[in-house]
């Protein structure tokens, strides 16, 4: 999550679009997300100012790890 979408989160509920259970949900989402193999840092950009890079040698573009980082981030570059 990145300053700018906590911006937009505070703005809806501020607008009465999102209720404070949802708002409160998306705010405390987990910032790491424990995988068997991993550990995905999801607030990384917003400590760093960069966000989480992956090595993947030897992952496959349809694995767990792909999948789950282009579901949570779909505007983001996902080089092979």
């Amino acid at each position: 999550m990145k300053k700018a979408d906590i911006a937009k989160l505070l703005q809806a509920y501020k607008d009465g679009t999102l209720s404070e259970e949802e708002a409160v949900d998306k705010i405390a989402e987990t910032p790491f997300e424990e995988m068997q193999f991993a550990a995905i840092d999801h607030h990384r950009e917003l400590r760093q100012g960069m966000p989480e890079v992956i090595y993947a040698a030897g992952k496959t573009p349809g694995g767990s790890t792909t999948k789950r980082c282009w579901k949570k981030y779909p505007k983001q570059n996902m080089m092979k």
